[in-house]
């Protein structure tokens, strides 16, 4: 099964008024999914930034640790046995793409047992239906429908592993105020001898997150993926930024779990798709999202399509707004006067790398009008007027396509 057209499909199915922004018809990430209609939608709106913070949490995962044997010429002989299970699954998507790299691996016959946990009964009932596609058809697909209780609340006794390698995807419920962070973190060390951990989330710039807590409850095992960034990716759609925080690791024994831990995180639910200072502050300078709210309305205006600190090869400018039919915008924040050549001559880089690596390969027959290479005095003098209102900072941009 491939994850990524599960997305597509869900968005051919919503309704077309929801279509630009099917995000506001869910509370912003926090709506009770009672509907086909709206279990749609939220994968239409928050399938692909799940997708891709799973991909990316789980590219350094030790596949290795799963082998038993290997013959003379590195092919894998026998798989030792492991279950996984995905915690807060919402509707499988952590599942399906650690199920689409195993497939990649040819390691799916080493998987005996999928655990699904999550409250809302029809958001279950299809990640399971999914995930039995996805799955060996030896696997065997439990269900816990059902909260992940609060610290107070006593431990379950139906939760068990029955080989030595449990794996636990944590994909954006860590960052949920009402689960109980120690307690899950007891729970799971507990669950088998080797445990290995998927803890990935929106990134959270204001102190530290849920996700680190969680991973100090731990006893602050050596992760081998331990990053932040924002954004890591815009969605392909609506070209909106989000960003991930990621901490991957193994526990090999339950004296890993800290219950003398004190929580420390302040962390709110943050929705991607709201690009208030909740979300950027202390993630971005203030002089950077000061700029940013102040383009999103000239770019509201002028059709532009914003992009904030894009990686264009190895440079990453604070913004790039873009055009098809009237040009690109390419602008630097500048927050020491005396700087101003070197960031500049770092703006007429990025400009030859775009037109190097993306304008040249057009073809001719492609340029409708001359309109196309020329950006318009109009736009070039509301982005003007609109960056000086910002103060303590000058702003180099580019208005061009030659």
């Amino acid at each position: 099964m491939n994850v990524d057209r599960l997305v597509d499909a869900c968005y051919d199915s919503i309704p077309s008024t929801w279509k630009q922004k099917p995000w506001e018809h869910l509370n912003h990430g926090k709506a009770v999914l009672d509907s086909e209609e709206l279990l749609n939608a939220y994968i239409a709106a928050y399938g692909e930034m799940h997708i891709v913070k799973c991909r990316m949490a789980m590219q350094n995962f030790p596949f290795e640790d799963l082998v038993f044997s290997r013959n003379d010429n590195g092919e894998i002989t026998r798989l030792k046995n492991f279950e996984l299970y995905d915690w807060g699954c919402g509707q499988g998507i952590g599942s399906l793409v650690f199920l689409q790299m195993l497939y990649e691996r040819e390691m799916l016959y080493g998987l005996k047992r999928i655990t699904l946990v999550e409250p809302s009964s029809i958001a279950i009932s299809r990640a399971e239906q999914w995930v039995k596609q996805a799955a060996n058809a030896s696997t065997d697909i439990r269900v816990v429908n059902r909260f992940i209780p609060a610290n107070d609340d006593p431990m379950w006794t139906d939760i068990d592993c029955q080989t030595s390698i449990a794996i636990h995807i944590c994909s954006n419920i860590l960052d949920i105020n009402e689960v109980g962070l120690k307690w899950l973190a007891q729970t799971t060390s507990n669950i088998s001898h080797h445990n290995i951990y998927i803890c990935v989330g929106p990134q959270f710039g204001q102190g530290i997150s849920r996700i680190s807590d969680f991973h100090k409850c731990l006893g602050e095992p050596a992760c081998f993926t331990d990053f932040s960034r924002y954004p890591c990716a815009y969605t392909s759609k609506t070209r909106h930024p989000f960003g991930i925080e990621a901490k991957c690791f193994t526990l090999d024994s339950i004296n890993g779990f800290n219950s003398e831990y004190v929580e420390q995180s302040k962390q709110i639910h943050i929705d991607e798709y709201q690009s208030g200072d909740e979300c950027l502050k202390g993630i971005l300078p203030d002089s950077i999202i000061s700029a940013y709210h102040a383009l999103l309305e000239a770019t509201k205006r002028d059709s532009f399509e914003l992009y904030l600190r894009p990686s264009i090869g190895i440079e990453r400018p604070d913004f790039v707004l873009a055009n098809m039919s009237r040009g690109v915008v390419v602008i630097n924040v500048c927050n020491d006067i005396s700087k101003f050549a070197e960031d500049y001559e770092r703006i007429e880089a990025i400009k030859q790398a775009i037109i190097d690596t993306y304008i040249k390969s057009l073809k001719i027959g492609t340029i409708i009008t001359p309109s196309t290479y020329n950006a318009s005095t109009t736009v070039r003098d509301s982005v003007f007027k609109l960056v000086c209102k910002v103060p303590n900072f000058a702003i180099k941009f580019e208005l061009w396509i030659k």
